[in-house]
């Protein structure tokens, strides 16, 4: 019986907006509207946070301990050995990538992602190779077997974002998911504060609603001819979680 993980990597240092995972969007500490969203997905067997084992993630861990959420505390750096850890103990044979700096992701397209994932019988299935959907709504999803394969061949110069070993190596079978109309540029990531900012603004026109899709946000967006805070910025580097 396969059982689905969702690992969500999160640490409280980010060299432009640290402590973004626990700063406030409509009342919540970003991380818990994260959690909120996620927990919509029907899809999803458990919600695992993994976040370092540095003095520094404290205050996050002892905050997620305090929502009684799933915790795994691992390395800072090697964030490949901390997922492969982490799906270990948490008996995982799928693992669903998430960065703890997407506050908007949806939990109908995770679904879709694990159904595609499934359905085409791949070692890994995402949307961002190449992203099509707005920049904060990326995810991946992978066998355990390929996360333990990555875990142990991967160099040193391969462990800071988990699945780049699988992306550059053809013995692993992958498969984008794209839509037609590509939204890549749309910004609803948290990396900036002008990121914090657009944020707080999309939950703003939402509220009180807070499981608005994608889908939602971009109609938003288009029909009203709004200028989100961020929009002159492009997308952000890979999350270092």
């Amino acid at each position: 019986m396969s059982k689905v993980v969702c690992i969500v990597q999160a640490r409280m240092g980010s060299s432009r907006l640290p402590g973004k995972v626990l700063m406030d969007i409509a009342g919540k500490p970003s991380i818990d509207l994260l959690y909120d969203r996620l927990s919509k997905a029907s899809k999803l067997d458990e919600i695992v946070f993994a976040t370092s084992d540095l003095e520094k993630d404290d205050v996050l861990a002892n905050h997620l301990k305090s929502r009684g959420y799933s915790l795994f505390r691992g390395s800072e750096q090697d964030v490949l050995a901390r997922y492969a850890a982490a799906a270990r103990e948490f008996d995982a044979t799928i693992i669903v990538r998430v960065t703890g700096d997407c506050p908007l992701i949806d939990a109908n397209l995770i679904d879709e992602l694990v159904e595609g994932f499934l359905a085409n019988n791949v070692d890994h299935y995402s949307n961002v190779r190449p992203p099509t959907y707005p920049h904060g709504m990326d995810a991946e999803v992978f066998s355990r077997k390929a996360l333990e394969m990555a875990d142990v061949e991967a160099g040193d110069d391969m462990r800071e974002h988990v699945t780049t070993y699988i992306h550059t190596h053809d013995k692993f079978a992958k498969l984008n998911h794209a839509i037609k109309t590509d939204h890549s540029k749309l910004r609803l990531t948290l990396d900036e504060p002008e990121d914090l900012e657009a944020i707080r603004l999309v939950y703003e026109k939402f509220a009180p609603e807070i499981h608005m899709t994608w889908q939602d946000i971009v109609s938003l967006v288009d029909e009203q001819g709004i200028v989100l805070p961020n929009s002159h910025l492009g997308r952000a580097a890979e999350s270092k979680g």
